[in-house]
């Protein structure tokens, strides 16, 4: 199936990395606290009885 005339390309995104690091290094931060929290409370994790559906 083509596209019809009437259909446009999506416009290229520029990312910049630069702009990028400072709020990524926040997020991971972050994620790494709330497993250090969060992985002593969750006992079936840790012994494998939880199983998730993907």
């Amino acid at each position: 199936m083509e596209p019809s005339q009437s259909d446009e390309p999506a416009p290229g995104v520029q990312i910049d990395a630069s702009n990028l690091t400072p709020p990524l290094i926040a997020v991971l931060t972050v994620l790494a606290a709330l497993y250090c929290i969060l992985w002593p409370l969750t006992p079936e994790l840790q012994t494998g009885s939880c199983y998730r559906v993907v």
